[in-house]
């Protein structure tokens, strides 16, 4: 009987977790707090895109904490003073992420994404200037994808079409 039940409870939870699409990232909230307002420190908060991403919302650093516990914000990137100054210096500054953990498997997933995002963008801002060249992707340009993919997912919601900012 117990053999049964053992046998019966994970199968079903196989079953289950296989079905199931929590296992994407998908339109998790973010929140980042920029103490640096720097080049750099805009390029990795506008590098949070969708589709895994909602569009990334300012907050403050007192914030952080109950903003989390009411579980507005999935994922908040606090970006430290001087982190563009210290990156150039050669100093490895600490970007924190802080994470809602209630949601396990997206949690995992988009600490992942995070870490990857911000390493890409700081590479290749420093890149950039080791090689005095433009950054593979400019500010404005940023800005305006963002603008685009901000318009584009207030066009799904409200089933209707969007503008978009003008072309700069």
């Amino acid at each position: 009987m117990l053999l049964g039940l053992v046998v019966y409870t994970f199968s079903l939870a196989i079953i289950a977790q296989s079905q199931s699409n929590a296992q994407e990232l998908h339109n998790a909230s973010i929140a980042f707090v920029d103490e640096d307002q720097t080049e750099l420190s805009r390029r990795v908060v506008h590098a949070f895109l969708p589709p895994y991403f909602q569009s990334p919302q300012p907050i403050t650093e007192r914030d952080i904490v109950p903003l989390m516990n009411a579980g507005r914000y999935t994922f908040v990137i606090d970006i430290p003073p001087n982190f563009e100054r210290y990156v150039l210096g050669g100093r490895e500054p600490t970007v924190q992420v802080n994470v809602d953990a209630t949601a396990m498997i997206q949690a995992g997933l988009g600490s992942g994404y995070a870490q990857q995002i911000i390493m890409t963008e700081v590479q290749d801002f420093v890149d950039s200037m080791l090689r005095d060249r433009a950054p593979r992707i400019s500010g404005e340009e940023g800005l305006r994808a963002l603008e685009i993919a901000v318009a584009a997912e207030q066009s799904y919601i409200q089933s209707k079409t969007c503008t978009v900012g003008h072309a700069g």
